[in-house]
């Protein structure tokens, strides 16, 4: 009987469980995005493609990424906020404020 040829582009043993579970159903499962799905691909593969510990650098370094732009968005609402609160009171302090809507 021929050995089974593995499919090392579509399905490569790297990215699946001996069951067969791919990295990439795990991934569209919880609708990751790219840095968190990469950080979940590399945690997920460690070790299976290349060496261990480069492969949870790889993923700390997405990781890493993922939460810088998470603060700059938080540090970007925060400031946000902080206008709107300024606009609101220069309004006031013009006399514009007499609706209860506010068209910014």
């Amino acid at each position: 009987m021929p050995k089974e040829e593995k499919d090392m582009v579509n399905h490569p043993d790297h990215y699946q469980t001996e069951s067969g579970l791919e990295v990439i159903t795990v991934i569209e499962a919880f609708s990751l995005g790219y840095k968190a799905g990469s950080a979940i691909k590399y945690i997920l593969r460690a070790g299976k493609k290349g060496d261990y510990v480069e492969d949870l650098e790889k993923a700390r370094w997405f990781i890493s990424r993922l939460i810088e732009r998470e603060m700059e968005k938080i540090k970007k609402a925060k400031n946000g906020n902080v206008l709107l609160v300024l606009m609101v009171i220069v309004k006031f302090m013009l006399g514009g404020l007499r609706r209860k809507h506010y068209d910014f």
